[in-house]
This record gives C-alpha cells, structure tokens and sequence, in this order.
C-alpha cells in the first residue's frame, strides 16, 4: 500500500531516515506552517502566528 500526502510549511530540520522494526523505510521531519484567518469586516485573510 501506497499513500500520497501533500504537506504545505517550512522544514524545520534536516529530514533523517530510519527503518520500523518490520523494514518499512520512514523519514522523519518538522513542518511549521502559519495560521491564518479571514477578517469578514476588511474581506482579508490575516496571518496569526506559526
């Protein structure tokens, strides 16, 4: 089985590889991303932080 998934931010540290104890291959990494949002009274999308 293959899964897809799009992950959208900024890396927060080097990627690094491993092996689960049943051989599967893993990467492990940090993703910061920012929060934002819509403010109806000026109809923009403000950002609030990561």
């Amino acid at each position: 089985m293959n899964d897809t998934i799009t992950i959208m931010g900024f890396i927060g540290n080097d990627p690094g590889g491993n092996t689960t104890a049943g051989g599967v291959p893993v990467v492990n990494f940090r993703v910061g991303s920012s929060q934002s949002r819509y403010d109806a009274k000026s109809q923009t999308w403000i950002d609030t932080g990561t």
